[in-house]
């Protein structure tokens, strides 16, 4: 939706660059319609990124692949390109049947295509006004060309239109390759967006790379085939005869007057079309060869698509948080009311978060188990002992199942159960589960400052308990650690 919604707003401004420039009557209800369509088959393939961004197909914290969402998307694409693309044009009713055209248009029409469409067999379908153009689609040998042609062009005009549109039917070369590397691009550009998801360094410069092949195959070498195919469309025309060649010139002419664009519209903006005198030169030398600087272009258009990207998902993000980010600004506001010591206010926020996340995430994610162990520390820094313990017994139970009990995350979970025991003043139970604690971090080999600092509650209950001997040991160790821990520093 959001998609359509960016296209219509950029419809909806060129139309009133036409209404100045070309002077366009058509109504700017009908003008959105028809465009609306047209537009949907560059949208489909910017269907990806939303995708992407709203069906995450990677996990960070385990690095488990979503195999089942990634084919959901895939196939969303594929269903999407099949029924809003090609489907469409009848659902917005954009066709003007034939029979309800004035005598006089009707007449130009079938005198322009009748010839045409009996002997190559070719359905011709008018689009309703807004649509200043003719439209080929392949391979379904159908030709969709705006009634504002018919009213505009003259019949010769109309009939070298159509021949043009039929050229590109007929290319079985060109054409084709241009629908593989529209593929290809969407193939990569999904790729590029997975290993963006991975986020490692490594990952994230393949990801660059594979956008700028993406790129390359979506804009520079889709554009080059795009031209190459104009060309190949022009001399079909251009072998069928002088006479029509000139009207297809001249209609050409018309249509660019029509559009509200300049001489040089392709060439600046590496269009997928050729302007005049490109056409008039490659037809006189009898081959194509364009001159536009392919590489600036690529990676002006790499710049330019990072840049939109980039400001895409901040805005796409702002107006359309996602779930992830509803529960990060929970937790971000609970961090805000914590360093103020606003304990009540950080507690009712934190529960909202925690509900939030058992309600979109799971009881097992480990965003649970992050705003268990938030919830359990606001409860520990109130002085509500047994409201913390509640949590974190619940904490442990999400950690040891996510985690298998030998992970650094598990152990924030065991030593917060251990500290509510310590200090409720049953000094065996939190003995257990500081030792716990401190033997996974021995296992993992985690910071020795954090070994230290668990080492140091178990000689404070070695020293209430009266055990001296190992509560000096403990000390010993704790001091060696923090030693270490200060040379690695350095």
């Amino acid at each position: 939706m959001s998609l359509y919604i960016g296209i219509s707003v950029i419809i909806i401004g060129y139309w009133f660059i036409l209404r100045e420039e070309a002077g366009v009557s058509t109504p700017i209800r009908s003008y959105l319609r028809v465009n609306l369509w047209l537009n949907s088959q560059m949208a489909s393939h910017f269907l990806i990124p939303f995708l992407i961004f709203q069906m995450p197909v990677f996990h960070r914290t385990d690095s488990t692949f979503y195999w089942g969402t990634l084919v959901l998307m895939v196939i969303t694409y594929l269903v999407f390109f099949k029924l809003i693309v090609e489907g469409l044009f009848d659902w917005l009713k954009l066709e003007l049947p034939v029979n309800s055209l004035p005598a006089a248009l009707r007449n130009k029409f079938v005198a322009a295509t009748e010839p045409l469409a009996r002997e190559e067999k070719i359905k011709i379908h008018i689009a309703k006004e807004g649509l200043y153009n003719a439209v080929a689609f392949y391979p379904k040998k159908k030709i969709v060309m705006g009634i504002d042609l018919v009213k505009n062009l003259e019949i010769d005009e109309l009939s070298a239109i159509l021949m043009h549109e039929f050229g590109h039917l007929n290319d079985k070369k060109v054409l084709p390759a241009v629908v593989r590397s529209n593929y290809i691009a969407d193939l990569l550009l999904l790729f590029a967006l997975i290993l963006f998801q991975i986020g490692t360094s490594h990952f994230t410069i393949l990801a660059l790379l594979l956008l700028l092949v993406a790129i390359y195959f979506a804009f520079s070498r889709t554009s080059r085939l795009r031209q190459k195919g104009e060309f190949i469309a022009d001399k079909y025309v251009k072998d069928s005869g002088q006479e029509a060649h000139a009207s297809l010139i001249s209609a050409l002419e018309k249509l660019h007057s029509m559009n509200a664009i300049d001489k040089d519209f392709c060439k600046k903006g590496n269009v997928g079309h050729l302007d005049l005198d490109e056409r008039k030169g490659m037809l006189s030398k009898g081959k194509f060869s364009s001159r536009r600087g392919t590489l600036r272009v690529l990676l002006t258009t790499f710049t330019v698509s990072m840049i939109v990207m980039i400001g895409f998902q901040f805005a796409y993000s702002r107006l359309f948080p996602s779930k992830t980010e509803q529960w990060r600004e929970l937790h971000d506001e609970f961090h805000r009311q914590e360093t103020d010591h606003q304990y009540d206010d950080a507690i009712a926020t934190i529960k909202k978060a925690l509900a939030f996340s058992t309600k979109h995430f799971g009881e097992h994610h480990r965003r649970t188990y992050v705003s268990l162990n938030d919830l359990t520390e606001a409860y520990m820094a109130a002085g509500k002992w047994d409201e913390a313990k509640i949590f974190a017994q619940r904490a442990k139970a999400v950690g040891e199942k996510l985690y298998l009990g030998r992970d650094a995350k598990y152990v924030r979970s065991v030593k917060n159960l251990a500290e509510i025991f310590y200090q409720q003043g049953n000094y065996l139970e939190s003995a257990d589960w500081f030792d716990a604690a401190v033997e996974i971090q021995k296992s993992l080999e985690d910071k020795k400052n954090r070994i230290a600092n668990t080492l140091d509650w178990i000689a404070s209950i070695n020293t209430i308990q009266e055990d001296y001997d190992q509560a000096i040991s403990n000390y010993y160790e704790m001091i060696e650690l923090y030693r270490d821990s200060d040379q690695d520093q350095e």
